[in-house]
């Protein structure tokens, strides 16, 4: 059902706005939809799971999460206020679009903290010119600036920091998947890389860091 409903958004674009309510099932599968539609489109989730972890359903969207407080079984005295709220809250960002931008081009730039230096002399020299975006590498970022890339909402790359892809083939925990620098290549950007952060791969608890050096140890 959640495919299904994103192929009929990718289709169906007719709309200014979206709001979705559920629970669990209908929360994965207009989440589902609403992820692929372009960032800045207002997008509002009243559902049952929005006080836990939201992740995997708003992933590196613009998707607002409402809580429903109740169970969406009826209405009641609650759920008519927090359904009340969400309808003025989308009609609000519905009736007050973005506003017009200043007409330079985007530019995004990748920045751990290692690259920070290097990443902020480079924005002193191109804002005049350009818009530019920093993304913070630790996997959403790189994901979220692809996304961007994807909806052609970016000029060029400068990445600077490519750190992720280090997670991503040795197991640390701020990894961007598999296709990270696909949208760069699919979009034709123009492309600065660098190989900021290369030098360390990221990890949580000490027993995720040894399981590594085991898989390193194999690897070699």
């Amino acid at each position: 059902m959640g495919e299904a409903f994103q192929s009929f958004l990718a289709e169906f674009r007719a709309f200014d706005a979206i709001l979705g309510i559920g629970g669990g099932g209908g929360t994965s599968i207009v989440t589902r939809g609403m992820r692929t539609l372009p960032i800045g489109l207002p997008k509002m989730m009243v559902s049952t799971l929005a006080s836990g972890d939201v992740g995997p359903y708003v992933d590196v969207s613009d998707i607002v999460m409402m809580s429903s407080i109740t169970d969406l079984a009826g209405l009641n005295s609650v759920s008519r206020m927090v359904l009340r709220n969400a309808a003025f809250a989308i009609v609000g960002m519905t009736a007050a679009p973005a506003p017009r931008d200043d007409g330079k081009a985007s530019i995004g730039l990748t920045m751990f903290g290692v690259t920070t230096p290097c990443v902020t002399r480079v924005i002193e020299k191109l804002r005049d010119r350009y818009d530019c975006l920093v993304f913070h590498a630790t996997g959403t970022g790189g994901r979220a600036m692809e996304k961007l890339a994807d909806s052609d909402k970016l000029a060029g790359v400068i990445d600077v920091t490519t750190t992720e892809v280090c997670d991503h083939l040795l197991g640390g925990v701020l990894s961007a998947g598999p296709d990270r620098l696909g949208a760069i290549a699919r979009r034709r950007l123009p492309y600065v890389g660098s190989v900021g952060a290369l030098d360390m791969v990221n990890f949580w608890a000490p027993e995720n860091f040894a399981a590594a050096i085991s898989m390193l140890t194999i690897r070699r």
